[in-house]
């Protein structure tokens, strides 16, 4: 419709086609605005100006909405593409729950019953028989509630069971026998929380403490089946704007009441599979293949139950991406952040106690995967930092260990020799309370720790020998030489002394 000329001024066709009807015996001349000579070359240029300015502005008007149509395609695109990511991250919130509270019912369909059979009390003569047999590799000694019950009249630090032995760490630190009935969670007190020590050779697995390891996870379970079922519903008649954060909105608000009660009995939990783990049959208890039509493959039950740990801040990354997603003409997006709000706050609040119960995690990993090491959780402690050190004997024997520094002692290990193995064997553990630490030779990157006999008075009923013996005053003060590599010397001296200073102030 528009054709460009000289001068790059523009001009309708049907005015170049009536204007050259005059000169077609000039065919040399140009049609331009500057040139063009007819029949109207005694109009005014005044008269001209504006018919071609009016053309000047259809010209524009038609080429910016061009450009509009353009800037609205591009609009477009990003739109999908953001709505795109938006489906594809509700997609990812609902696989999550999917494998979420599969898994969940993997612990009670795979675990709970196979566990509560073997240790219950009116089982058959031969769970009898191997429930009161000692197990060498873990130095545990499973006896009946009757025999238990017994032995607490003749020891009063011992208990009846594990749960009841064992305080939650965000109790505040106060002895068992003035506990309050209801004491109220302190997590500023996790770290130097009282727990009553038991002995490996004196612990008893009964019913309650099998409930105890269960009992947290059925109600997470109901949870989450819920919400997965109304998520299901919700797909089913899924559109571009279907609501989400309806059903979010009762998960968010029943998490804190079901998420409590497994966070504060996560040590006894821990300490219960401890024991289960460490025994005869524990690896038969605690491992198992997963063939379901949603099957998971090998799994180990501890894996299964630190899951809950990490849901709270699952959910809100999920919920979060999502919102930011969510176009501002969406009709879910102003419940969607107050979703966001909540989840994000509920997340803050439980960071602290989600921590706690991951270094417990490490420290139960780390008990399970070193064969015959002593019981970790039967004490409140953290652990530090691991790697590999050089423990050495004589003058030229460098023997490699892999250590785990607790905040009470020093684990030593050995990597297995079997190929492919990842498990280690117990080589012996360091006591830091009253120890002293000292760099033999920088150069050569190698320190001392001097054990220091004592008489704590709190070792008299252990089963550790030489434990007895420093207690007793009778045995010398024991020296463990390490090496390592230069660059992480300093490291390694800092977090021991560390920990020899925390514990020279809980006197």
């Amino acid at each position: 419709m528009f054709t460009r000329f000289k001068g790059h001024r523009r001009v309708s066709n049907a005015l170049t086609t009536s204007s050259t009807s005059s000169s077609m015996n000039s065919p040399s001349e140009i049609t331009t605005i500057s040139t063009y000579r007819d029949s109207h070359d005694e109009l005014p240029q005044a008269h001209l100006a504006p018919k071609v300015d009016v053309i000047d502005d259809l010209y524009d008007f038609f080429t910016d909405d061009t450009a509009m149509a353009d800037d609205d395609i591009l609009a477009f695109e990003t739109t999908e593409k953001q709505h795109r990511k938006r489906q594809a991250l509700i997609q990812q919130l609902f696989d999550f729950e999917s494998d979420y509270v599969n898994r969940l019912h993997v612990i009670l369909l795979y675990f709970k019953r196979p566990i509560s059979l073997h240790y219950q009390p009116s089982s058959s003569s031969s769970s009898s028989t191997r429930s009161s047999s000692y197990d060498s590799n873990a130095g545990i000694q499973i006896h009946h509630l009757q025999q238990q019950q017994q032995q607490q009249q003749q020891r009063n630090h011992h208990s009846s069971n594990i749960s009841s032995a064992l305080l939650s760490p965000f109790l505040s630190k106060q002895p068992s026998s003035s506990l309050p009935k209801n004491p109220t969670p302190s997590a500023s007190n996790s770290s130097s929380f009282y727990t009553p020590s038991f002995s490996s050779s004196h612990v008893n697995i009964n019913m309650h403490d099998i409930d105890v390891l269960f009992a947290s996870i059925e109600p997470l379970y109901k949870l989450h089946e819920e919400f997965l079922e109304k998520l299901s519903e919700r797909f089913r008649i899924w559109s571009s704007l279907q609501l989400v954060s309806d059903i979010l909105q009762p998960l968010l608000s029943s998490i804190l009441p079901v998420y409590n009660p497994y966070f504060e009995n996560y040590p006894k939990i821990m300490a219960i599979l401890e024991i289960i783990g460490k025994s005869r049959d524990g690896t038969k208890l605690t491992e198992t293949v997963v063939t379901n039509p949603g099957g998971i493959g090998r799994v180990h039950l501890l894996s299964l139950l630190e899951l809950p740990l990490y849901a709270i801040a699952r959910y809100h990354q999920l919920i979060t991406e999502i919102t930011k997603l969510t176009d501002f003409n969406h009709p879910d997006l102003r419940h969607l952040k107050i979703c966001q709000h909540k989840v994000q706050k509920m997340d803050l609040d439980v960071n602290p106690r989600v921590n706690i119960c991951q270094n417990i995690s490490r420290l139960m990993d780390m008990s399970l995967t070193v064969i015959g090491s002593p019981l970790m959780m039967d004490q409140p402690r953290q652990l530090i930092k691991s790697g590999k050190l050089c423990y050495v004997e004589g003058k030229s024997t460098h023997d490699l260990r892999i250590c785990f520094l607790t905040s009470d002692q020093l684990i030593t290990a050995r990597p297995s020799s079997t190929a492919g193995s990842n498990k280690l064997h117990f080589k012996g553990k360091v006591s830091l309370k009253g120890a002293t630490i000292k760099t033999v030779n920088r150069i050569d990157a190698s320190f001392v720790i001097t054990e220091n006999a004592t008489t704590d008075t709190s070792h008299q009923h252990a089963d550790d020998i030489e434990l007895l013996l420093n207690a007793s005053g009778t045995s010398p003060s024991r020296q463990h030489h390490f090496k390592m590599e230069k660059e992480d010397l300093h490291s390694w001296v800092r977090e021991i002394q560390n920990v020899v200073q925390s514990l020279r102030q809980r006197k």
